[in-house]
């Protein structure tokens, strides 16, 4: 019986290059003409109405949950890794003493685990980092650029985590509910996200959080 990576293996046709963001349907739809359009639609508000779904209290309900993913991650913007998503402290005053023993592969990995579930994870698996999931370039829709994305062999490995959303508002899409359930699930996922790289820096490690701003998800 195959492995994981065997099967995995055998699904290659041939070279995998890394993608450029800029060529996602959520970035093409904000630059290519064809689509600029539908982006307009897609993105634009309705104006509030009375109609189950659509009054004002569930557009307050919208903004307020993405408000942690707007104004304090932007990983959506893939806005150059600010805030929760920023690839180091915000506060040059937290420095660890040292650096917990990590020699132990399951010790360690309970430790994460743990950590990612008390800050809000319904699901998280560590794996080897395989950098061609990164993306080669990130766009920063904000500052309306481009750069690359190199990050350094010294990240050897990835967690995973799995968010989850309100299974009822959602199944109301295209409501106000569906939007704010969904928006609530990224701002969780940068408040978890967030913690999680702060808690392994205090562990004396490096730690990238990312959102829609770094690897295919």
């Amino acid at each position: 019986m195959m492995n994981n990576t065997e099967r995995y293996q055998e699904l290659l046709v041939g070279p995998i290059e890394r993608f450029d963001q800029r060529r996602d349907m959520f970035r093409r739809s904000r630059y290519d003409p064809e689509w600029v359009e539908r982006s307009n639609a897609f993105y634009g508000r309705d104006k509030a109405r009375d109609k189950p779904g659509y009054s004002q209290a569930y557009y307050a309900l919208v903004d307020a949950a993405w408000y942690v993913e707007d104004f304090f991650a932007m990983g959506t913007a893939g806005s150059n890794h600010r805030g929760l998503y920023a690839w180091d402290t915000l506060d040059p005053e937290l420095h660890p003493a040292g650096r917990v023993d990590g020699s132990d592969p399951v010790e360690a990995s309970r430790k994460i685990k743990t950590a990612a579930r008390f800050f809000g994870a319904a699901l998280v698996g560590i794996c080897r980092l395989d950098q061609r999931w990164l993306y080669s370039h990130v766009s920063d829709d904000i500052a309306r650029e481009q750069m690359p994305l190199e990050i350094t062999e010294d990240y050897r490995y990835a967690v995973a985590m799995a968010i989850e959303m309100d299974y009822d508002f959602i199944q109301t899409a295209p409501t106000g509910g569906s939007a704010a359930a969904t928006g609530l699930g990224y701002s969780k996922m940068a408040f978890v996200a967030g913690l999680l790289a702060q808690f392994i820096r205090g562990l004396g490690y490096q730690a990238i959080p990312c959102g829609n701003d770094t690897a295919l998800s």
